[in-house]
């Protein structure tokens, strides 16, 4: 029991990949502008402090939803033609984001970033 005398509730425990979830969930609801660390710590019901414990900072979060959409996609099964393999890869690619169209003006950006920290030499640790 508490002070208050209500029994304490169990918090599920504060990771990364929550953090991403709630960040796209708040994206997907509210826009882009609204993905803060305040408004994320507020939709898991945590100081926004809590978030620099598991990450670096916003843009890591967009990395982060950016990786959980680039999970989902599906590479189409590749023909002779490459005019119609991008074609294909195109579809699906819009295919994955059509759940979230909040997300794609997000990926690019991070990929970019990802490949240019990649090609430097250094490792960014979760």
């Amino acid at each position: 029991m508490t002070k208050a005398g209500t029994q304490p509730t169990h918090r599920e425990p504060l990771t990364r990949d929550r953090i991403i979830e709630a960040a796209l969930h708040v994206m997907d609801a509210e826009g882009l502008e609204a993905v803060t660390m305040r408004r994320i710590g507020r939709e898991l019901g945590v100081e926004a402090m809590s978030l620099y414990n598991h990450v670096q900072d916003k843009e890591d979060i967009l990395d982060g939803i950016c990786e959980c959409v680039m999970a989902e996609f599906e590479f189409p099964e590749p023909v002779e033609d490459w005019s119609e393999s991008c074609r294909r890869g195109a579809r699906s690619w819009r295919r994955s984001t059509r759940s979230s169209s909040s997300v794609r003006p997000v990926c690019p950006i991070g990929t970019r970033r990802r490949l240019s920290t990649r090609s430097a030499g250094t490792s960014r640790g979760s």
